[in-house]
């Protein structure tokens, strides 16, 4: 007639009910890789930063003296660091409102090394600056001139 009955170990069916209801019983290795891919792809996205910021940094221009005349900016420029390629530096000169009234690229055959420029200018400059320096062919990373509206740019 009936089936003698069975002991029913219920500590079996709890544990399997909840390794089944929170996900003891998946494969771990599809979660892995996952995670593997994600911190690959961060390590790779910050080396390239880092290789990206570091490319022309060894390179560093400053204004030692300059002598302003009426037209003109005479700025003795010294670049830091090694470079066997030329090297482009912006040179801009400012006046008491800080107003750029010069702004140029100049480039020099290597460095470290001084030189001397002449900037024209729109008129007597109050202050002169090199604002960054790049081996040539890489961007410069500087902010655009800031001539005043309707000032043809000298």
């Amino acid at each position: 007639m009936d089936a003698p009955a069975r002991p029913v170990d219920d500590r079996e069916d709890t544990e399997q009910m909840l390794r089944r209801r929170y996900g003891l019983d998946r494969n771990p290795w599809p979660r892995r890789t996952v995670v593997a891919a994600v911190v690959v792809a961060y390590l790779g996205a910050a080396l390239f930063a880092a290789v990206m910021l570091t490319r022309g940094a060894g390179i560093e221009g400053s204004a030692l003296a300059w002598r302003a005349g009426p037209r003109s900016v005479s700025v003795d420029v010294q670049l830091r660091g090694t470079s066997t390629v030329p090297v482009v530096c912006v040179v801009k000169a400012q006046d008491v409102s800080s107003t750029d009234i010069g702004y140029r690229e100049f480039r020099f055959d290597s460095s470290p090394r001084t030189e001397t420029i002449v900037l024209p200018t729109l008129f007597r400059a109050s202050s002169v600056s090199v604002p960054g320096c790049a081996p040539e062919g890489e961007p410069l990373s500087v902010p655009p001139p800031d001539f005043p509206p309707g000032v043809a740019i000298p």
